[in-house]
């Protein structure tokens, strides 16, 4: 789907496979979910494949809940779960 390879994405921080506009929004909405304020359960941010086409992706941070995000895994675990 996004044309990177398993590693490469595991090497990348969430945020880079976003727009700069979708980074913006991410990194907004994860500052609310660890300060514990309520946030909207879906939304739709703007990705970026390998190959430069933008393509579009419905996340629902009740996924969040499942790790920590202060873990390296939380990382992985994201990528794992929602882009291969």
């Amino acid at each position: 789907m996004t044309g990177y390879t398993e590693e490469e994405l595991l090497a990348m921080a969430p945020v880079e496979i976003f727009t700069k506009e979708s980074q913006k929004i991410f990194l907004k909405r994860l500052s609310q979910i660890i300060a514990g304020e309520p946030i909207s359960k879906d939304i739709v941010y703007q990705c970026i494949k390998k190959n430069g086409d933008i393509w579009w992706a419905l996340l629902n941070p009740n996924n969040t809940s499942k790790f920590d995000i202060s873990d390296s895994t939380f990382c992985g675990s994201f990528f794992k779960n929602h882009l291969s």
